[in-house]
């Protein structure tokens, strides 16, 4: 979930066009392309892994307020309080149960979002290390149950959480204890648009799969290696998941607008104001408006990050479907896409890979991929190995985007950072949250404080590794250091 998203202008909107010409606007050419990077990641007490409240001299706010004293962030307040910090292009922001989400700038190539993420890391750290906090990498809050997790004060949170809760059971679950990575990629055109929205929704469970790392909820397992992507499952059918139209040839902006026009209107922004739209279609808001208040181009910009299906259009495709991962494994991911939605040679492999599968299937598929992770199956491959032929194309990929001209921005050797990748699905389980799940039942369950330390020491290799400029998988990068017997 983002803010209202910036730069968006007042001027209205009356008629499908002026919606469909944001998505135009944002067409760029392959030497302007980036990637984007959202990181999430959950405050946990490093003694007992209990949820870190928003509120207290241990809480969220002053960990943001002592981040914008010592590294000169600039606090977002609302009402008073601080609920984000900006810095440049560089922000962060909380999630309703008080999650950190860094989002970063664009950046042309993998070396720029590493350091950046460092950055974050190492401040972030250095403030909550003293309180006995830990920001950890999990897909889920292992300890504390939703209800005693304290709510973020913002406005919007206030209109989504009853409305999300009446349209699903694990709506607040979502909102206040989950955690995930998304990745913003560019495109060059409208069918460039659509044909990347379309292999990323058809393989999103596939990446699902190799990132899980929510196996663990109030205490105790949960039966899914993913439960977060189980959650997304019951928040809102009208606004999750894999809508059917986008598997369809030929998909077009306006196609996906018809679509978002018909996804209930939680809210919009005036005079520094919430105001509650009671869940009436956008449609109906853009042809007869609401509360004496007519549609905004700022109010479809808004709306539009209200959408959470598996992946997004904005003026850029968001990939959505992956747990909150160690940040080795984070960069791999972001690295595999790139290779991926970036080389059309790639794509293409890639879509093959899923093409003949009909939706009933990618549904079944999904569900299995929250439940068995890499062991879910999609006709007769294992999500695991096709994680693994993945990686594979998308380092060809990569390749030949670094060989070429006049194509993304890419630095020789890219392809090497898949190698966390590579290693976590190699080994038994093949993701992180396999790994969880065995440290919990060899010891873990009598001292859950130690989840805070399980992500820390691979924290720690990855600064060490960009620091030394080591291979990125040469200190165990992407593989849960967590043993329950220590």
């Amino acid at each position: 979930m983002t803010g209202t998203p910036r730069n968006s202008s007042d001027a209205p909107v009356r008629s499908l066009e002026d919606l469909l010409r944001y998505f135009h606007e944002g067409v760029k050419t392959p030497a302007q392309w980036g990637i984007g990077l959202e990181y999430e990641r959950i405050g946990l007490d490093a003694t007992t892994a209990r949820a870190v409240p928003y509120s207290g001299p241990r809480g969220i706010e002053a960990i943001l307020g002592a981040m914008a004293e010592k590294f000169g962030w600039t606090p977002d307040l609302e009402k008073g309080r601080i609920i984000g910090l900006d810095r440049g292009e560089t922000h962060v922001s909380l999630e309703p149960g008080g999650q950190f989400e860094l989002s970063g700038r664009v950046h042309g190539d993998i070396a720029g979002m590493q350091s950046e993420l460092a950055m974050f890391l190492r401040e972030s750290g250095s403030i909550c290390e003293p309180m006995g906090i830990t920001l950890s990498p999990i897909g889920l809050h292992p300890v504390t149950p939703v209800e005693e997790i304290e709510w973020v004060p913002k406005g919007r949170y206030a209109i989504m959480a009853p409305f999300l809760r009446a349209r699903g059971r694990l709506a607040h679950h979502m909102m206040k204890a989950t955690a995930g990575v998304q990745l913003n990629f560019d495109y060059g055109s409208e069918e460039d648009a659509m044909e990347k929205l379309r292999v990323a929704m058809a393989l999103s469970a596939v990446t699902t799969a190799a990132s899980a790392n929510s196996p663990l909820y109030a205490g105790k397992e949960t039966g899914y290696l993913t439960r977060r992507a189980h959650i997304w499952t019951e928040t809102d059918p009208a606004r999750c998941g894999l809508p059917e139209f986008a598997f369809r040839d030929g998909q077009t902006f306006r196609d996906y607008a018809e679509y978002a026009l018909d996804v209930p209107l939680l809210f919009v922004r005036r005079d520094g104001r919430w105001v509650d739209m009671e869940g009436i279609p956008f449609r109906t808001f853009l042809s007869e408006g609401r509360h004496g208040i007519a549609a905004t181009e700022a109010d479809w910009l808004l709306h539009l990050t209200t959408i959470f299906t598996e992946v997004r259009l904005k003026t850029y495709v968001e990939v959505r479907g992956l747990d909150s991962v160690p940040p080795a494994l984070a960069i791999a991911l972001a690295v595999l896409w790139k290779g991926i939605l970036y080389d059309g040679t790639a794509r293409r492999k890639a879509w093959d890979l899923v093409s003949r599968f009909d939706h009933p299937e990618r549904l079944r598929f999904f569900d299995d991929v929250a439940r068995l992770g890499p062991a879910a199956r999609l006709g007769d491959a294992t999500a695991g190995e096709l994680a693994t032929e993945l990686v594979s194309i998308a380092r060809d990929g990569l390749r030949r985007i670094c060989g070429g001209s006049d194509l993304p921005p890419c630095a020789a050797g890219e392809d090497e950072l898949l190698g966390p990748l590579e290693a976590s699905l190699a080994e038994e389980g093949g993701c992180p949250a396999f790994r969880l799940v065995e440290a919990w039942r060899g010891g873990l369950s009598e001292r859950p404080g130690r989840i805070a330390c399980c992500f820390a020491r691979e924290e720690q290799a990855f600064l060490s590794v960009l620091e030394s400029g080591a291979a990125p998988d040469a200190a165990g990068a992407g593989r849960t250091g967590c043993s329950g017997a220590e």
